[in-house]
């Protein structure tokens, strides 16, 4: 988490201010990895590289980031609750939530 913090610093030059930079920060993550192991820029040996890749500090739900053979990214779901004063705040699950969820709706 801290290095996504400061590479999202260094690069806008401000803290992170919403959780929806961190996706695309593993994804390239996860993908940087595969071409790594595929040695190469060829498209099919990069997509059978990522069929293999496994990210376990992902900074996704759970921890982990991979994709099994369907090409469907594996990780938990996240459930957000929108707010009063158009805040968001995640409620689940209970590892990353920032807020408890309130029903029916806040």
């Amino acid at each position: 988490m801290a290095q996504f913090i400061a590479d999202y610093k260094q690069f806008t030059g401000h803290d992170p201010d919403s959780w929806y930079a961190a996706p695309a920060y593993d994804g390239m993550r996860i993908l940087a990895q595969a071409i790594s192991a595929a040695g190469s820029l060829d498209k099919t040996k990069v997509r059978d590289a990522l069929r293999k890749a496994v990210l376990k500090d992902s900074l996704l739900p759970g921890g982990v980031l991979k994709f099994p053979p369907n090409g469907q990214a594996v990780y938990p779901f996240v459930i957000v609750q929108n707010m009063p004063g158009g805040k968001a705040e995640i409620v689940y699950p209970k590892n990353g939530a920032t807020a408890t969820a309130i029903a029916p709706a806040p």
